[in-house]
Parts: structure tokens; sequence; C-alpha cells
């Protein structure tokens, strides 16, 4: 079990994720013999996206949406 966080944990890292997330799981049990029968299990589980530097996109490779300005409409006179 250790094993693989462990190396989970590293396959992250190695994407410049945060999380260690299900594909990661993935990716550690499809290239290691050790831990073949967890396939079926894994098998479920999407493939990870070939890694990719985006400016706009978060540690999983989604593109994160802009967020509308938070100024504030000042209270004018008139709204009293």
């Amino acid at each position: 079990m250790i094993s693989l966080v462990t190396k989970a944990a590293n396959e992250a890292r190695n994407r410049s994720s945060k999380r260690v997330l299900p594909m990661h799981l993935k990716q550690v049990v499809l290239q290691n013999e050790q831990f073949d029968f967890l396939n079926d299990i894994v098998g479920k589980v999407a493939d990870a996206p070939a890694p990719t530097k985006h400016e706009d996109s978060d540690d999983e490779g989604h593109v994160k949406k802009k967020k509308p300005s938070s100024r504030r409409k000042g209270k004018s006179s008139d709204d009293s």
C-alpha cells in the first residue's frame, strides 16, 4: 500500500499536480507488474491526459474559467 501511494504521489508530482488523483494510481498500476492484480479496478478509471503546460489550467489540466470582476457598484444618492 505504501509503495502504491508513494509511486502515485511521484506520478502526480511529475505531472505538476498538487493532488493524487485516481488517474495517477492507474498509471502506477499499469506501469508496475507488482500491481497487476489491480488492473480490473483501475480499468474503470479514465486515462490521464498527456501532460501539457497551460497558463489557464489547474492541476488536473482543466481550463479555468475567468471570474467576473468583483467590483461593487457604489450606492448612489438616488438609490435611497
